[in-house]
């Protein structure tokens, strides 16, 4: 027998073990993945959604199919319950979370083929939320912004003009302000553009008195009341529009009544997340409407959790029912739980006295104007302010302070 017999046989021979070796292990390295429980391959959500939503969703999908899902364990007070179908776990978060909240979550599975038992455990955090406020001095008007939570990245605009009221868009600063001479000014309502700095107009120089401005970014809708105001053949008495913010131009959609009259309105707020008005009218009545859909007002009652932003005493109620409300004398906060009250928060300096107080989109924090004894009126016509004036963030369920900016008319009021 030659020696390349002998050498083909042992090269056959080694080639066999190395077969053979390579298919024990891949029969291994099957087995053991057919012995591992379920694994997270994507978690899908909404930030945003999360901040400001009673029913976000979290979509998780996993290696494989499991068994129905039921209970998942968070450690935050926020519920949150889950179904299943297949390799997908969809949870629900029953009420929106602090912004910039991180929430872990838990949840035991079970293998459908295998029966193999596992914990998977999705991380989820809440948008941030920017924060603004309006500062008047003698270098002129501006609007400063930062972050809510994690703060960090001041902004500072300026328009310009004096500025009245402002809101904002993500990419754009709605303001109204004055124009003309000092001691006849007429307001001006437009939307300025971050990216390109250029004004798109609204409502061009007029002598009505506009006021009331707020934005809805998640639908794109801005909306003010105007008084004295010419829309086609009437003047307007209070009138709430609403304008498309996304749009250059456009007819602006109109509130009225049941019998299709105009609505006088003393204060309103959008719905967060919609293009839906909650209403008190000038007369005390409240109402829910939704004139970009179309729809007339229709009464609602002081007992609406939609109404906490209208208490007629300037405070707010917030969505478990507890009021947060300035005292007699104006110089601190209270909270009222049914018929009791506490303390909420008092102003660090001596003297110092609450503006205006209005809850969060979420209801998971409270802005509050502090002016300080020094202050003094700057005598603007529709929305004065005050020099030495603070904005305070505080968490609506303990008041403990988030953030402190200076300026007043904080972007939530």
């Amino acid at each position: 027998m030659s020696s390349q017999t002998v050498s083909s046989r042992g090269f056959r021979r080694r080639t066999i073990a190395v077969f053979a070796t390579v298919g024990l292990i891949a029969s291994g390295l099957a087995a053991a993945n057919l012995l591992q429980p379920p694994r997270i391959t994507a978690v899908e959500f909404r930030a945003e959604t999360l901040a400001v939503s009673d029913s976000a969703r979290i979509t998780v999908t996993l290696s494989e199919a499991v068994r129905h899902v039921q209970d998942v364990d968070v450690t935050a007070a926020t519920p949150v319950t889950a179904d299943s179908e297949g390799a997908t776990v969809t949870l629900t978060v029953h009420g929106p979370l602090d912004y910039g909240a991180v929430l872990p979550i838990r949840i035991a599975v079970t293998s459908a083929a295998t029966g193999i038992r596992g914990v998977v455990e999705p991380v989820v955090t809440a948008a941030d939320t920017r924060v603004a406020t309006l500062v008047r001095d003698d270098r002129g008007d501006r609007i400063m912004s930062d972050w809510l939570v994690r703060g960090g990245d001041p902004d500072e605009r300026r328009l310009g003009r004096p500025i009245q009221e402002f809101a904002s868009f993500p990419d754009r600063i709605f303001a109204i302000t004055a124009a003309g001479p000092p001691d006849a000014p007429r307001a001006v309502f437009a939307a300025f553009s971050l990216g390109s700095e250029r004004e798109i107009p609204l409502i061009a120089e007029t002598e009505a008195q506009l006021s009331q401005l707020r934005a809805e970014p998640q639908v794109g809708y801005v909306g003010l009341v105007t008084d004295g105001l010419r829309v086609g053949d009437r003047v307007t008495v209070r009138e709430l529009l609403l304008f498309d913010g996304r749009a250059d131009s456009g007819a602006p959609a109109m509130l009225t009544d049941p019998e299709g009259a105009p609505l006088a309105v003393s204060d309103w707020r959008f719905v967060p997340g919609t293009t839906a008005v909650i209403v008190r009218d000038t007369g005390g009545a409240l109402w829910q409407a939704d004139p970009v859909l179309g729809g007339a007002a229709t009464p609602i009652t002081e007992s609406d959790p939609r109404v906490g932003a209208l208490l007629p005493e300037g405070g707010v109620r917030l969505s478990g029912g507890d009021r947060i409300g300035r005292t007699a004398a104006g110089t601190a906060l209270t909270r009222s739980v049914g018929e009791q009250d506490a303390p909420f928060f008092t102003p660090a300096g001596s003297g110092s006295r609450i503006g205006a107080v209005c809850a969060s989109p979420n209801g998971r924090a409270v802005a509050v104007e502090v002016i300080s004894a020094e202050g003094r009126a700057d005598g603007r016509a529709v929305r004065e302010g005050f020099s030495h004036t603070t904005t305070v963030f505080l968490d609506a369920r303990t008041g403990t302070q988030l953030r402190s900016v200076i300026g007043f008319a904080p972007s939530w009021c």
